[in-house]
């Protein structure tokens, strides 16, 4: 019976350990690993593993609510763009999730513009285009 309570215990701090590495937070994590070392490198590529770390991640994702996380995929939407990557297409569907938190999160980084960005120059100037489907 001793025993039978161990390997209980054991697996039940497993299946914890598992499922705390694959909720939200860690999907966040994941896309701010790899949205950072891509704007480190300053590059157009990534490799295959990043793509494929980032696709899971933010497909695991299915609503995003906490305006930190919606910031940095704001700035993931605007500055991840490694050559025949889809990052546009992965990331709009949270924003359109939550409809209103997105839109703030825009707001805040409209508001928030870097001093090296302009208004009339892409990917700063599309955030009055995502403003707008937003606000639809």
């Amino acid at each position: 019976m001793k025993y039978f309570f161990s390997a209980l215990l054991l697996l039940s701090s497993l299946f914890s350990y598992g499922q705390s590495n694959n909720g939200p937070d860690s999907s966040i994590n994941t896309i701010r690993r790899i949205f950072n070392s891509y704007t480190k490198s300053s590059e157009n590529i990534d490799s295959k593993e990043n793509k494929e770390a980032f696709t899971k991640a933010i497909k695991s994702l299915k609503t995003v609510n906490n305006q930190k996380h919606l910031l940095l995929l704001v700035n993931v939407w605007m500055y991840y763009d490694p050559t025949d990557f889809p990052v546009q297409e992965l990331v709009e569907p949270l924003f359109f999730n939550n409809k209103s938190a997105a839109l703030k999160a825009v707001n805040n980084r409209i508001k928030n513009k870097k001093k090296w960005e302009r208004k009339d120059k892409a990917p700063y100037a599309d955030l009055y285009s995502l403003r707008a489907a937003l606000a639809y």
